[in-house]
């Protein structure tokens, strides 16, 4: 029982799979062996499954081997079908270019081009000799290859052939014809034998996408045992190849990359090269890519449009001599600044600072003299100015340089100087004093520059140190 519902079940499931396509086709033959001369006949009746009123067109795929006609003659042959019925109609298939004996299969394309959905159905048509009594060769042939080719690769093709006579054919010549690639072989074949023939062939990577022909052919002499037709489509194939030559002196790399378009259909993208943050600040290209940054890294990028087999060439230049001619500026620049620099550097600064009733009331302050130069530098003037509301403490540290004058000036306030005999090349000297206010200094106030010099061949040498801004302690 159970066996009997599966059975029921599938045969529901197989009903409803073929009335979900939109239409069926049926055909019988009503003669369909013919001579060389005349025509098959076959009635195709069409099964409409969609609930509207279609309409079908008929032709063949193997012109121009084969020719359909009707009569009376119609150009296109169209088939109107009512929701849910059928419809009925003779064809004629007569032999063009195809009058040797032998059988056929005559493929018929039966298309609703409102839906774009189509059927390829054989019509079986076995052309024989006018000459009463002649035998009837029977060699079944079967052309195996893929019907989506991509024009850069190899085509497989196989072809099997069955002989089903007791007769040895010595010599059967297999021929293979399309408008992109061809094929001719003779093999022997025995008595009910079958046998399978393998080879490869290749087609121009650059052929337009389009749809081809492939006529399969066995003859023995003069005669045609079997023919068959397949229709192929020679699919899009895009590809961009680079080809990288470089050439290198000192101080520049030139890359020169040519890209061809190697695919059958035109290009129309970018080409990048990797690169870094500091090697673009050398790169240049013609013509002049654009610098971009993904989650890949950094690119050199350009935009390329190419048609099939065209070529592009893209040079990238990396040149250094920019990077050279900066540090040869830097160096000059170095060069000339130690070499007109002052010899004898000065620094002030304040050290002890004392603090009270918020403000500050005494601080010791130290000058720093240092002879940086490569030669000996005599009599260096050090000349210092402490502000009126400070007065100079009476006591010199022992050690420390003493000035040779002291001098109040009611605007200017103590002028202090000093001068120191000669100081060797990286010699120190430090100058030390103490300054006492009248009263505590409660905000900002500042220690004048102090101003030192000394004679550079004859010529005078002014230097100063830096300024002192004293704040009281917070």
């Amino acid at each position: 029982m159970k066996i009997k519902f599966s059975i029921v079940l599938a045969l529901v499931l197989l009903s409803s799979i073929v009335s979900a396509f939109p239409f069926g086709v049926l055909t019988e033959a009503v003669e369909s062996v013919i001579t060389p001369n005349q025509q098959a006949k076959y009635l195709v009746t069409i099964q409409n499954n969609l609930s509207t009123e279609e309409e079908v067109r008929l032709k063949t795929l193997d012109f121009p081997l084969w020719d359909i006609t009707t009569d009376p003659l119609t150009s296109p042959i169209t088939v109107t079908v009512p929701p849910k019925g059928k419809s009925s109609i003779e064809i004629f298939i007569k032999p063009v270019q195809q009058n040797e004996i032998g059988a056929y299969n005559v493929n018929l394309q039966v298309k609703n081009e409102r839906l774009d959905q189509e059927k390829t159905v054989p019509l079986r048509v076995t052309i024989v000799s006018p000459e009463p009594g002649k035998y009837q060769d029977t060699v079944i042939a079967s052309l195996i290859l893929e019907e989506q080719i991509n024009p850069s690769k190899e085509v497989p093709i196989k072809i099997r052939l069955d002989n089903q006579n007791t007769i040895d054919y010595e010599s059967l010549k297999i021929t293979v014809e399309s408008n992109h690639f061809n094929h001719e072989v003779d093999i022997p074949l025995g008595k009910k034998e079958k046998k399978t023939i393998s080879f490869t062939k290749t087609i121009d990577a650059q052929t337009p996408p389009q749809l081809d022909t492939v006529v399969l052919k066995v003859m023995y002499g003069d005669r045609v045992l079997d023919t068959k037709v397949q229709r192929i489509q020679i699919n899009k194939f895009q590809r961009v190849s680079p080809y990288d030559t470089a050439e290198s002196t000192i101080l520049k790399q030139t890359r020169t990359i040519l890209y061809k378009n190697e695919g059958n259909v035109a290009y129309d993208g970018s080409v990048k090269i990797p690169t870094t943050l500091i090697e673009r600040l050398f790169l240049s290209s013609s013509p002049r890519g654009t610098f971009t940054k993904t989650e890949e890294g950094r690119f050199l990028m350009l935009q390329l449009a190419l048609e099939p087999g065209e070529e592009f060439t893209w040079r990238i230049t990396k040149n250094y001599l920019a990077l050279v001619a900066i540090f040869i500026f830097l160096s000059i620049g170095a060069l000339f600044y130690f070499s007109y620099r002052a010899k004898v550097d000065m620094k002030k600064l304040a050290t002890q600072i004392e603090f009270r009733e918020g403000g500050v009331s005494e601080m010791k302050v130290m000058i720093n003299i240092h002879n940086r130069g490569k030669t000996t530098v005599k009599e260096i003037e050090v000349l210092d100015r402490i502000p009126n509301i400070a007065d100079l403490q009476g006591d010199i540290a022992i050690g420390t340089l003493r000035p040779i004058k002291i001098k109040k000036h009611n605007q200017k306030g103590t002028i202090l100087k000093w001068v120191i005999d000669e100081l060797g090349p990286g010699d120190e000297r430090v100058i030390t004093y103490k300054i006492k206010s009248h009263l505590p200094i409660i905000g900002e106030f500042k220690l004048a520059k102090a101003v030192g010099s000394y004679n550079v061949n004859h010529k005078k040498q002014i230097i100063h140190s830096n300024s002192l801004d004293i704040s009281p302690q917070e």
